[in-house]
């Protein structure tokens, strides 16, 4: 009984094919890739991609290391066909994990678009800058690399996809272990001998898409009997067999050639049976066959590629001819061409912190940029001491009008907010020194001042002129920078612009990077109030030593509040050395009343103080505190 049907069956044009991403977009299942054997640009590149968009490919991949990104934006301004029918990947240079933003903004003007369609990390690992190879746990890591290129996706017409290349389980486990965001697509190399079965399983459990390069191997698979007989049967070549086979894993490719006839085969491809799909799943067991067909391995240390060995990699390889075999899975249900779609749809929206977080990236970087105003401008002015007197947060909070009274209330961290991202205006017209003022003779033993200027309209100016304005007054309450904070930057801001702490928000830091910016704003003389909104956070929050915590009862994600979300997380921080804050929905004297049984310390006030007719009253009102 023979394998394979004896008359050919119809073609399928995978032109208009496509896979759908994590993030609603879709990808076309067969591409033009244009890493063409060595770096440069070239008419031979514009050439090629102009002839794949002819006859019909509508994915054009290409690489910031692959040195051709101008010839690639010379087809598609000579290209009749519209930009936004074309899905544009490039990907981000070994030498610029550290400036992600740049080297996309060069890529764009490489390609002369406005936006690429997806944008992928091209390797694990970076460059120093002296060209040197940095190892796993070396700055900037993948890992820091990504939640920077997490940042980009939201950066309005950018790029609309971000993901991976070369990435392993390994490496792909470590990194979703602090994203934020699912990469779309891993782009790794798969062909028969390295048909990647245990990656697919994995990437397919996170909804993460597979593109192979180098789709169709060595050219010697061409002649092989088993793919000959294959591609007899359906009156196709084999290069058509194999990239059928990888598009019937679900997986896309992006094959290269400069014949016009092979552009036109290579999006022409055949449904392949059950039977031909088993012999070519397990066709990486034959003996005499290598893995990988790429020249950049290199067999120092067990096997290593670009400075890191395969263990590092989590490349489970080994060298020679016999291929590797350990967690093979030959059978895979092909994957049916009917479900494919032909659409494209919108990419999911970035939450609200998302949105915040990218434009203070922004706003951060101009600031840097501007004269006088510089990293080590700041840096020169905290030498010279130029800051203004501390006091310590810890003291502070545990200081307040009741405290010397026999039924002792939480103490009041007092907001001033003009809008949020939630309410809209909240008080807009307020003149933040003088309710400064008015908090400070009312006993807050924090005030709290929003600086983010887009969402909440506040500024570094309101935090200078809430601390002048209670400077004189006996036993001032401390100020809180409120602020979306990720770089030390903005630490040194607020140090010099009067505050006494600051926030960070575990929501939007990895831990090394939160670990970092505690341990410099604690250099500073500031304890900073670590904000948690879940369990997960509160660990983290515990693990670098935070003595201050608050539970920010509203989802910046979302902005939805709970107030049981403090409660749920009290239990955490009992017995510890930790003053323990109520952030946010915080409205009336029952609210805290529930938070002092429970064991809360201080809650933070905002909307409520702002819309207050009577502030010194509502503060004694809603902590019950005696008149002062």
């Amino acid at each position: 009984m023979t394998l394979y049907t004896s008359d050919p069956e119809p073609l399928i044009d995978m032109a208009l094919k496509s896979f759908q991403l994590n993030n609603g977009l879709f990808i076309p299942a067969v591409g033009i890739g244009c890493w063409m054997g060595s770096v440069g640009d070239g008419d031979h590149v514009s050439q090629m991609v102009k002839k794949a968009l002819d006859v019909g490919y509508r994915h054009v991949d290409t690489a910031a290391n692959y040195g051709n990104e101008r010839s690639v934006g010379v087809a598609l301004k000579e290209t009749n066909v519209p930009r936004e029918e074309i899905f544009l990947t490039t990907k981000l240079d070994q030498n610029d994990h550290g400036r992600v933003q740049d080297a996309l903004e060069t890529s764009l003007k490489k390609l002369g678009v406005d936006y690429v369609d997806l944008y992928l990390m091209h390797w694990p690992m970076a460059f120093g800058e002296d060209g040197r190879v940095l190892q796993p746990e070396e700055s900037p890591t993948f890992v820091e690399t990504w939640k920077q290129m997490e940042l980009l996706y939201f950066y309005p017409g950018m790029t609309k996809s971000i993901g991976v290349s070369n990435f392993s389980i390994k490496t792909l486990t470590k990194l979703l272990e602090r994203a934020s965001i699912v990469p779309a697509v891993n782009q790794v190399e798969m062909h028969p001998c390295l048909p990647q079965h245990d990656l697919i399983e994995f990437c397919q459990s996170f909804n993460i898409h597979l593109t192979a390069y180098s789709p169709i191997g060595k050219h010697k698979f061409a002649y092989d009997p088993a793919i000959v007989e294959i591609a007899k049967s359906h009156g196709v070549t084999s290069a058509q067999v194999l990239l059928s086979w990888g598009i019937q894993r679900g997986t896309s490719a992006i094959p290269k050639t400069l014949n016009e006839e092979r552009l036109k085969e290579n999006i022409t491809l055949v449904d392949l049976g059950p039977n031909e799909m088993s012999v070519l799943n397990g066709f990486h067991q034959k003996p005499g066959m290598h893995r990988s067909v790429c020249g950049f391995h290199s067999s120092e240390l067990g096997g290593s590629c670009f400075g890191w060995t395969y263990d590092q990699l989590g490349w489970r390889m080994v060298e020679g001819d016999s291929p590797h075999t350990i967690s093979r899975k030959p059978e895979f249900q092909p994957y049916p061409f009917a479900s494919m779609s032909v659409n494209v749809a919108t990419p999911k929206p970035p939450t609200i912190l998302e949105k915040i977080y990218a434009q203070r990236q922004k706003d951060v970087e101009q600031a840097k940029a501007t004269p006088g105003t510089s990293p080590d401008d700041l840096k020169t002015y905290l030498e010279m001491q130029l800051a203004p007197p501390l006091i310590p947060l810890v003291p502070r909070l545990k200081s307040n009008p009741s405290t010397s009274t026999s039924n002792p209330s939480l103490s009041l961290m007092a907001e001033i907010k003009r809008a949020s991202p939630s309410k809209g205006p909240i008080a807009m017209t307020v003149n933040p020194a003088k309710q400064a003022l008015t908090y400070a003779k009312s006993g807050a033993s924090v005030i709290s001042v929003l600086t983010e200027p887009t969402w909440f309209k506040g500024s570094l100016l309101d935090m200078r002129l809430v601390r002048q304005a209670v400077d004189s007054v006996p036993n001032r309450p401390a100020i809180l920078r409120k602020e979306f904070i990720f770089d030390e930057y903005q630490i040194a801001e607020a140090r010099l612009h009067g505050a006494d702490t600051v926030l960070l928000i575990v929501a939007m830091l990895n831990q090394d990077l939160l670990r970092r910016l505690y341990t410099y704003s604690v250099s500073l003389g500031m304890e900073p109030l670590v904000e948690v909104n879940n369990a997960s956070e509160m660990e983290r929050a515990l693990e670098v030593g935070a003595k201050v915590i608050g539970v920010n009862n509203r989802n910046l994600h979302d902005f939805n509040v709970d107030l049981g979300t403090t409660s749920r997380l009290v239990d955490m921080v009992q017995g510890r050395e930790v003053v323990f804050c109520a952030l946010s929905g915080i409205s009336g004297p029952k609210d805290v009343r529930v938070y002092k049984e429970q064991g809360v310390n201080a809650v933070l006030v905002g909307e409520a103080l702002m819309r207050a007719e009577d502030t010194s009253k509502f503060i004694r009102e809603l902590l019950e505190w005696p008149e002062i």
